[in-house]
């Protein structure tokens, strides 16, 4: 009787170490089947994938190595699992199940084995492939903003201060952060100031993003909402042109009268 091996993940930057693992999980049995996790379930787990789940799952099925790839459940990976019914779960080295998918597994016999990993996992990493490239100057501590925006969605999801709060809990600490911005503005202090202003900042997008742990929208849209709406309501600052007090005023007001037409 054949052997079939499940091996699970988001995939979204394909590297050596999925290549690896997927080897592996195939040499455990006559059926790899790869479950390729939904842009929904990602961004639970706190990633943001550059690849939708639909590109990912072409990318793994063309990999010779696998047998069958499908699209995880959105919400629940325990459907899944019930629905492929495998021999073996092959975890990734830095990957575990949820304790009612342990009890179905050993409910029903089937073995679950862990990938032992012998490569770097500092350097044949998904996040941390994506940092080497986001990052302007690591050692420098300087970052662009698709690597604040990762740090930010990190911490809604991993940190113990943030993950535990609803975002209606935690638009409070945004509101205490605004008010020791406003009283450091208040004595002058400036060197205060910008600390305080870094931390309101930061607040917002970890907010943001824990309003993407819950469902609610993408957390990298409040940043390109932004963007939108200065190129509507302040195009010279993108064409680089020079205007009057009165004629920004009127592109402003005229941008914003076409934004509420547009919501009717």
């Amino acid at each position: 009787m054949a052997t079939r091996v499940l091996a699970a993940g988001i995939f979204d930057i394909l590297h050596l170490g999925h290549i690896h693992y997927l080897a592996h999980a195939k040499s455990l049995g006559d059926e790899l089947i790869v479950v390729i996790g939904t842009d929904r379930m990602a961004r639970k787990l706190g990633k943001n994938p550059i690849h939708n789940e639909r590109e990912r799952l072409a990318m793994i099925n063309a990999l010779k190595v696998v047998d069958k790839t499908v699209l995880g459940d959105k919400n629940d990976m325990l459907i899944t699992l019930k629905k492929i019914n495998p021999d073996i779960v092959f975890l990734g080295y830095d990957q575990d199940l949820s304790q009612k998918m342990r009890d179905y597994c050993k409910t029903h016999k089937i073995k679950v084995m862990k990938d032992p990993c012998t490569l770097d996992v500092k350097r044949y990493k998904t996040t941390a492939i994506k940092e080497r490239v986001v990052c302007v100057n690591k050692k420098k501590g300087r970052y662009n903003a698709d690597a604040l925006m990762a740090l930010a969605r990190k911490s809604a999801v991993h940190c113990p201060w943030c993950k535990e709060k609803s975002c209606e809990e935690f638009v409070h600490e945004l509101e205490n952060e605004v008010r020791e911005l406003a009283g450091a503005l208040s004595k002058m202090d400036y060197a205060n100031v910008r600390e305080e202003i870094g931390d309101v900042v930061w607040d917002a997008l970890v907010l943001a993003h824990i309003c993407e742990r819950e469902g609610k929208f993408n957390g990298d849209d409040v940043i390109r909402e932004i963007i939108r709406k200065i190129e509507r309501r302040k195009p010279y600052l993108i064409n680089g042109d020079i205007v009057s007090l009165e004629e920004a005023k009127r592109i402003w007001h005229e941008a914003k009268r076409k934004e509420k037409e547009g919501r009717k």
